[in-house]
């Protein structure tokens, strides 16, 4: 089945459920707060990512409306600009505003209802300030923080060898959809298999617990791995920031 072969209201779902986990994770950090702006989602990061700290999460307005948006706010001329219209057009009106296409994330998902079985003891649940604190200081990408233990709906998992928690994610669960985000292996411990290891693990845990589906956002990188894991492609979402921005 393609994602041409869903229904809308299945892709939309599955995008409404991501977008909530993914916010809830950077509620968690301080300093991130969520306004409007003429309806808009606008979104103060805690922590800067590619150094600017603000986005405009934009959906499936079109980049024309998004633009004048920006227009009548200037203080938006420095926040990514986050977009999944279905307009054709949406990259050349804002390539033409001086704006570049920093990533294209994909919305993929799995059915994993008959994907249960015997837990791998290898991946574990970090559930002490301890095991938080240490895995966020060697993971290289800065994602882990202590708060995700005050959130009950909120699971860190490491595959452990040798004692080192070589790949992690964080699943956040949503009724019969779990998504995971965050997923990481230490760099040193790259293209070794890992990384299929972990999700392979995951899927199998969620799936134990209950739930039917899998939803993740994946960068081009990525891809090619939840790809042969049998994800489908629901959407996709791109970030644009300025380019005449240091």
């Amino acid at each position: 089945m393609t994602a041409g072969d869903l229904h809308e209201d299945e892709v939309r779902q599955a995008e409404r459920v991501y977008s909530a986990a993914y916010l809830r994770l950077e509620a968690a950090v301080p300093g991130f707060s969520v306004d409007l702006i003429d309806a808009v989602p606008h979104i103060h990061y805690g922590r800067p990512k590619a150094g600017l700290s603000q986005e405009l999460y934009a959906g499936d307005i079109p980049s024309a409306v998004v633009l004048d948006i920006i227009a009548r706010h200037p203080d938006l001329a420095s926040a990514f600009v986050a977009i999944n219209s279905r307009d054709d057009d949406s990259d050349a009106v804002l390539v033409a505003a001086g704006y570049i296409r920093i990533i294209r994330n994909y919305l993929m998902r799995l059915d994993v209802s008959a994907l249960g079985g015997r837990p791998d003891s290898q991946i574990v649940r970090l559930s002490t300030l301890a095991e938080i604190e240490r895995l966020a200081a060697m993971r290289e990408d800065g994602r882990i923080i202590p708060g995700y233990l005050d959130d009950s709906a909120l699971s860190c998992f490491a595959l452990m060898a040798d004692n080192v928690p070589v790949a992690s994610a964080i699943v956040v669960g949503d009724g019969d959809t779990s998504v995971i985000e965050y997923v990481h292996t230490l760099e040193r411990y790259r293209r070794l298999g890992y990384g299929r290891w972990l999700m392979r693990g995951l899927q199998r845990l969620i799936a134990n617990e209950g739930a039917r589906w899998v939803v993740l956002s994946s960068n081009e990188r990525g891809r090619s791995l939840y790809d042969a894991l049998g994800y489908q492609r629901l959407s996709y979402e791109d970030i644009y920031r300025r380019q005449d921005l240091p």
